[in-house]
């Protein structure tokens, strides 16, 4: 899981998905700078730094434009389009 937020204050259940997902999260933060935190926004770089295996599923979720750019992006970088899953 790949979970931008602005700033700490934001991130809703973060205890839980850590307890959960343990290794498997990486929380960013684009507006506060954080010990134990990325500060990055998520883009081709972050994605390419995080994710080894693109034939996995995406689910996207955020602002439309986001989500649109983060298609693009996920499949140039080896998803298939019908790996990738978002809410209009």
């Amino acid at each position: 899981l790949l979970f931008s937020n602005k700033e700490h204050r934001d991130i809703i259940m973060e205890r839980e998905l850590s307890h959960w997902l343990g290794g498997e999260v990486v929380f960013t933060l684009t507006k506060e700078r954080r010990n134990g935190y990325e500060n990055h926004r998520v883009n081709e770089n972050f994605l390419k730094k995080h994710v080894e295996d693109f034939s996995h599923r995406f689910y996207l979720c955020g602002p439309w434009p986001m989500v649109e750019d983060m298609q693009k992006i996920v499949i140039k970088l080896g998803a298939k389009s019908e790996s990738v899953v978002f809410e209009k």
